[in-house]
């Protein structure tokens, strides 16, 4: 019973924070690298996120980290998120306002998310995931969750395949 009310209330969590935001307008272009290139394959990746609430919600668009892989079900996950909070000598290192890329977004209004990374593998279909974590305890006041969008489709494949 006790896995059952927090596998609920997981599920209810998530859908009331990703009802707040909305990625579309996904692109994921690829192009091939030189030989020799530590990564044969060069990939840009951008969406857009809408507030689709009712308040006004402070984002990170600052994605300087992005992160592929396999989920359980053999699927491309393109995990986008941003810097984590570190220490150096025990004392916590916290990033710029300006390196976060804070924005307020207004009812009906988007920003727009970019990345670059490089693969071995060419990826012809991913499940974007817009991954936010509180990693400063709450001081910059954005937004914290998870927002996704699946099957997103290389854009220009032959681009990438010639």
């Amino acid at each position: 019973m006790k896995a059952f009310t927090l596998t609920l209330l997981f599920f209810l969590s998530s859908s009331v924070l990703s009802s707040e935001l909305e990625m579309f307008s996904p692109m994921l272009l690829c192009k091939k690298t030189e030989a020799g290139h530590r990564y044969p394959y060069e990939y840009f990746a951008r969406f857009y996120l809408k507030n689709i609430s009712e308040k006004n919600i402070r984002v990170l668009s600052g994605v300087n980290k992005s992160m592929f892989f396999k989920n359980s079900d053999n699927e491309n996950e393109l995990h986008f998120s941003t810097l984590k909070g570190g220490t150096i000598n025990d004392i916590p290192v916290i990033p710029s306002v300006v390196e976060l890329k804070l924005v307020e977004l207004r009812t009906g209004e988007a920003v727009y998310i970019e990345t670059r990374f490089g693969s071995k593998r060419l990826l012809e279909e991913v499940n974007f995931i817009y991954n936010i974590g509180d990693d400063f305890d709450g001081r910059f006041g954005y937004w914290v969750g998870r927002v996704s969008l699946n099957n997103v489709r290389l854009t220009r494949p032959k681009r990438c395949k010639t």
